[in-house]
């Protein structure tokens, strides 16, 4: 999807260098990425697409960074 497109669906989309300006990654696990923001500490999850990429649906990791540690048998983001 295009930038454009993507706004409509989740609003607040941004480049790789936007969302490295406001939050500090800790690790991927596609389709997303467990980060720290930057000016307040919070530990979020947030959702990216490969090509182009861009980073959406931020949201609090807690509760879900466990659901992020799963097997190599796939992974399980329900609440996501």
């Amino acid at each position: 999807m295009e930038k454009t497109e993507l706004e409509k669906a989740h609003n607040d989309v941004m480049t790789t260098s936007e969302m490295a300006a406001k939050f500090a990654v800790k690790s991927f696990l596609a389709p997303f990425c467990y980060a720290t923001n930057k000016e307040t500490g919070e530990k979020v999850v947030i959702q990216f697409q490969h090509e182009p990429r861009f980073y959406f649906n931020v949201r609090n990791a807690e509760g879900r960074v466990e659901q992020l540690r799963e097997s190599s048998s796939g992974i399980t983001i329900s609440e996501m």
